[in-house]
């Protein structure tokens, strides 16, 4: 991968190409770990309900205080699994989205990709006219090296606007993770249940995925704004303002001095 990727540009696609990577696995792992609560409480419910967790040799005496005590537990437990919040999956499947739709901006439109192999994929709409760069390149007499990676490069230079508005959506998705998280964080639901009964038998299902959509939402805001920090500390690779101080034909003017 490191013979491969030997410029800013394409080292700002692997960051973004690792950005996105991390942020799928990230809710991937919170839907994960959501779905593994539900499936505990559904199956603590069946349990209880079934008569299975005390156990089958009960003394006839106590048999059907054992019973009365499960079936409350039954329905404790499905009360912890069936309550929902559907701001909660709403904030999640959202930041899913604008976290998809950003990556496929980014990818398409301003830094490009990398891919598992280590080959660079420059971004196919960056909305700048290369008609007049491949002319250029075209009309232009030297083939060294120099002057076909600066061919290459003006090529794929990235529209300003289009940078800037991808610098814009970082900030702003950062910060939406970062309210969603401090929201998320302080979710519960009022209940009956005291702090001492919910620590013996648990949180509502619902309480342990906001829990976890936090977690990842914080973890989400630093992670895109560090990328957006880095992205405008090296804007200047993109929209080519490095080589405004070279001629794109390669020509540089000569120098005279008097004697």
């Amino acid at each position: 991968i490191c013979s491969s990727l030997t410029t800013k540009r394409s080292l700002l696609g692997l960051g973004w190409s690792i950005t996105s990577v991390v942020s799928l696995t990230a809710f991937v792992t919170a839907a994960t770990l959501s779905a593994s609560a539900y499936s505990y409480y559904n199956r603590m419910a069946s349990s209880y309900a079934e008569g299975q967790y005390y156990g089958q040799y009960y003394e006839d005496e106590n048999q059907e205080q054992q019973s009365n005590d499960s079936a409350d537990d039954a329905e404790v437990y499905q009360a912890l699994a069936s309550v929902g919040s559907f701001s909660v999956i709403f904030a999640g499947l959202y930041t899913m989205l604008l976290a998809v739709a950003l990556s496929c901006f980014g990818g398409m439109c301003v830094v490009g990709f990398v891919s598992p192999r280590g080959r660079y994929f420059p971004p196919m709409f960056t909305g700048t006219d290369t008609s007049s760069a491949t002319a250029t390149s075209s009309n232009a007499t030297s083939s060294s090296s120099s002057s076909r990676a600066m061919d290459e490069q003006n090529t794929h230079t990235v529209n300003p606007k289009y940078l800037g508005i991808f610098l814009g959506l970082l900030v702003l998705f950062s910060n939406l993770c970062l309210v969603a998280a401090v929201v998320l964080g302080e979710f519960q639901v009022g209940s009956y249940l005291d702090d001492r009964q919910k620590e013996e038998i648990g949180y509502f299902a619902i309480e342990r995925a906001a829990i976890f959509l936090g977690t990842m939402s914080m973890f989400l805001a630093v992670l895109y704004f560090v990328y957006a920090v880095l992205l405008f500390t090296m804007k200047d690779v993109l929209i080519g303002e490095e080589n405004d101080n070279k001629s794109s034909s390669g020509y540089t003017a000569p120098t005279a001095s008097i004697a």
